[in-house]
């Protein structure tokens, strides 16, 4: 049950937009409290062999959560000294300056990236409980099979809707390319030694 709801995680990662909106994070991180809860014996039996493994990613997250808790304004000078100036020029500040701030400049961002690093480590740890049976090989075929199917999936898509992630959501800035950059159709002749390539990318 807890390799089923592990797979069902990795696809609505993909189709959920790898949780980079926030209220996709919330659907996967349902799933993920379910993938928990199947086995909660074996996820909870840390190995001693990775121990400092998982203090390194309780220490990454605690280290993200700091950056976007309200600290004394000299503090937040004394560990970063040029964050003063960048805010102010970044949010128009003219008033007097906050008695306390947070080490990140957009706490707000900065909390929707430790959730998003949370379920990585969550997801990580579930994994590694369900695998600690046996059972990894096969795990790897299936990922190599709906990342194949994802791949046709992404390409249709690209043509269909070349302007659209999945097809549904449009990126925030009109510029962006949701597949990567992509050549104009009069720039896809070859160029000529010592010269640059004509055309642009968009």
């Amino acid at each position: 049950m807890q390799r089923a709801l592990l797979t069902l995680l990795i696809a609505a990662s993909y189709l959920l937009f790898a949780g980079g909106p926030p209220w996709t994070r919330l659907v996967l991180w349902g799933i993920a409290a379910l993938a928990a809860a199947a086995a909660p014996r074996a996820l909870m039996h840390l190995p001693r062999r990775d121990r400092i493994l998982d203090m390194a990613l309780l220490a990454l997250l605690a280290g993200t959560a700091l950056q976007a808790v309200p600290l004394p304004a000299a503090v937040v000078q004394l560990l970063s000294p040029g964050s003063s100036l960048v805010r102010t020029a970044s949010q128009f500040s003219l008033g007097t300056p906050a008695v306390r701030s947070t080490l990140s400049l957009n706490a707000t961002a900065t909390l929707h990236a430790l959730s998003a690093s949370a379920l990585a480590v969550v997801t990580f740890w579930i994994a590694r409980a369900s695998f600690r049976t046996g059972g990894t090989r096969h795990f790897v075929r299936l990922l190599g099979a709906m990342a194949g199917v994802f791949t046709a999936h992404a390409f249709v898509l690209r043509t269909a809707f070349p302007g659209l992630l999945m097809g549904m959501v449009r990126p925030d800035t009109r510029s962006a390319n949701p597949m990567g950059p992509r050549r104009h159709r009069l720039a896809r002749g070859s160029a000529s030694p010592g010269t640059q390539p004509s055309g642009q990318w968009q």
